[in-house]
């Protein structure tokens, strides 16, 4: 056997009352409706006030209370309840989105709304639900080196980085010394930016005898930034100290005691002294 369904269908004459005056063509409409979330950034933070687009694959029902509306569930508690969306194009809708503080991870989104033969989107029909990613929080350098108020021959750097990030520079910025002022940045590569602990050369020309403050800034894709950190007072030396010696007596006998004293143009850390006396080292 089969399902069969039949009805009659009666016409009215033309002219009596409910007669049309033309032909019109019959849509038969059984097929849900598909729908296609997008955002104008991603990731973002609390920052950001992202445009999600809705692109329906047919011209959705629009009436009040029928048209499409957006529920939103963000990785905390946060949610946007049930919002009309925006009428922008045939076929397109959007949101402007009012991004929580906390709340990191991904949000979901869901999407209802029915075509013009009522036929109900589903989840199922709609992509691109969970890829908006919310991060607010901001990244962290820690165990930078040189450290403040240090001496340096070399333009060596150390830092753990706590979060991949987008982009990152080191700016030194002459404060004071012979070569003031001089300011330099370095901006960081790809392979400097990821999750880990670093050992970096830069090439950069410091100035001899000239004292720098480091600046280091960090931003993630979100957006966030580093709480900036800044090593001051940092002096860029390649010069090797010079020292006079005198004697408090230049000519002395077995059990006479001489003061040697060494007189260097700048700051030295624990100079050490020899003495050879007659072939022997002290």
């Amino acid at each position: 056997s089969s399902d069969v369904c039949s009805s009659d269908l009666t016409l009215v004459n033309p002219g009596d009352n409910g007669s049309v005056s033309q032909a019109y063509d019959i849509v038969i409409d059984t097929q849900a409706p598909t729908a296609a979330i997008s955002f104008s950034e991603n990731p973002v933070n609390a920052d950001a006030s992202p445009t999600m687009t809705v692109d329906f694959n047919e011209v959705m029902n629009s009436s009040p209370g029928l048209a499409p509306r957006a529920y939103i569930k963000f990785a905390g508690t946060a949610i946007i309840d049930t919002t009309d969306l925006f009428q922008a194009g045939a076929q397109t809708w959007t949101l402007s989105i009012d991004i929580p503080e906390d709340n990191d991870g991904k949000a979901t989104v869901s999407i209802f709304g029915t075509d013009l033969a009522s036929n109900d989107l589903t989840e199922g029909n709609t992509t691109g639900r969970e890829i908006l990613r919310i991060d607010n929080t901001d990244p962290v350098l820690t165990n930078v080196t040189p450290d403040s108020n240090s001496y340096v021959n070399h333009i060596n750097v150390t830092y753990d980085l706590s979060e991949n990030v987008e982009s990152g520079t080191v700016s030194y910025n002459s404060v004071s010394g012979i070569g003031h002022p001089d300011n330099h940045v370095v901006t960081l590569g790809a392979n400097q930016l990821k999750t880990g602990s670093y050992s970096e050369t830069f090439n950069i020309p410091l100035i001899d005898g000239t004292v720098y403050n480091m600046v280091w800034v960090v931003t993630d894709s979100a957006g966030n930034q580093n709480a900036q950190t800044i090593e001051a007072n940092i002096t860029y030396d390649v010069t090797a100290p010079t020292a006079v010696i005198t004697y408090s007596d230049t000519v002395a006998n077995g059990g006479t005691e001489v003061t040697i004293t060494a007189t260097f143009n700048e700051s030295v850390d624990a100079p050490q002294i020899s003495i050879l006396l007659g072939g022997s080292g002290y």
